[in-house]
């Protein structure tokens, strides 16, 4: 049985960028460093889990792509100190300075920001994705289009196909279907939550029947969706303001699996 802790989005900022809306907003993110640390105690004292994934968004972008770079260094060291393995997706705003996979990637210590691994009985797969900020959807209107390149699919595929393990996938963007509604940052554009290329995606995952479970943040809330068997679970974000109360949601998921089993505890940081 291995036990794996999910957590995504925590959106950390320096504190000359944390002005009063930013406090009182959407993102409270002057408490993700305070949220980490929270985690990190609760991962090394309590739960001791064999790994641990972060689903993307470790930062707020501010444009600047050397300072960019520099703090999601910094907050990247910060889970160093997590005693277990820790992997992390690569999210838009990771990106958005940059604009650049192989950047993001030297910053985190990966070659790419797709790639595999075997860990605690099960196969990690970590994928990277595509952005464009400029999109125009079938309305006229800007949106943020997100994708999994065609090489990367073609690699799945054989990375899939080469497994003998229980497959795990973790990646930023959402995959299975879902229209949103109500939600506060994709109620209104459903495609900017989700992968445009899902389709594609999900045949590769179903046909190899390895596939366990599917992870992804990014839409800063915290559901279950069941497509063709696979269970996708979607993971809100550490720093979320959920109620407008002005405190973070601090969500994240403790995931115990087996070859057959995949049983999920939703926990809650409360600051």
């Amino acid at each position: 049985m291995s036990r794996v802790v999910i957590v995504s989005d925590f959106h950390y900022a320096l504190d000359k960028y944390l002005d009063e809306k930013t406090r009182s907003g959407r993102k409270l993110m002057q408490y993700a460093q305070p949220l980490l640390e929270r985690l990190i105690r609760e991962v090394n004292e309590t739960i001791r889990p064999d790994f641990v994934v972060n689903l993307g968004d470790l930062i707020q972008d501010y444009g600047d792509y050397d300072e960019d770079v520099t703090t999601l260094k910094d907050f990247w060291a910060k889970f160093q100190r997590l005693n277990a393995p820790v992997f992390t997706c690569v999210g838009n705003h990771d990106l958005r300075a940059t604009k650049n996979r192989a950047a993001v990637a030297a910053a985190l210590g990966y070659k790419k920001t797709t790639w595999s691994v075997d860990v605690a009985g099960l196969h990690l797969v970590v994928l990277g994705t595509d952005v464009d900020y400029d999109a125009v959807d079938d309305r006229g209107i800007k949106y943020e289009k997100h994708w999994i390149s065609e090489e990367d699919l073609r690699w799945l595929e054989e990375d899939l196909t080469g497994t003998e393990l229980p497959a795990v996938i973790c990646l930023h963007f959402g995959v299975a279907e879902d229209i949103q509604e109500g939600n506060y940052w994709f109620g209104n554009c459903p495609e900017e939550g989700l992968i445009a290329n899902r389709r594609e995606l999900k045949e590769i995952l179903k046909s190899s029947g390895k596939v366990r479970a599917v992870f992804s943040g990014h839409q800063h809330w915290t559901k279950a969706l069941v497509e063709d068997g696979i269970p996708y679970y979607l993971v809100g974000s550490m720093t979320e303001n959920m109620e407008g109360d002005g405190v973070p949601d601090g969500v994240y998921l403790v995931v115990t699996m087996d070859d057959s089993t995949v049983k999920v505890t939703t926990k809650y940081i409360r600051m």
